[in-house]
């Protein structure tokens, strides 16, 4: 069985915790709004972030594709520019020759 002073002791303590819950209950309940607007936000912002990297992954594709030709036409010119050499140094000797010569 409890003491007297301590069943009122008890009771008191209730009662303190029961006034101190009221007065908090304001503010807990309005940071659970403010939490729950976070929650709308984030998920907002995330369905936006998973949009935007949609769009980066397919110009990221999009830029590796131009890449690729651009490599290929590269290779071409390259190619095209290795059978010219010939052709050009001898036009040089010939138009150096050709100096000498006057």
């Amino acid at each position: 069985t409890l003491k007297p002073s301590s069943a009122a002791s008890d009771v008191y303590k209730r009662q303190d915790i029961k006034e101190e819950l009221i007065k908090l209950a304001p503010i807990i309940e309005e940071k659970q709004k403010n939490t729950e607007k976070l929650v709308v936000e984030i998920e907002e912002k995330t369905k936006i972030a998973q949009e935007n990297e949609k769009i980066c992954q397919k110009e990221t594709q999009e830029a590796e594709q131009i890449v690729k030709e651009v490599d290929e036409i590269k290779g071409q010119c390259d190619a095209d520019l290795e059978k010219a050499m010939p052709a050009f140094r001898d036009c040089l000797l010939y138009t150096s020759d050709a100096a000498d010569d006057t």
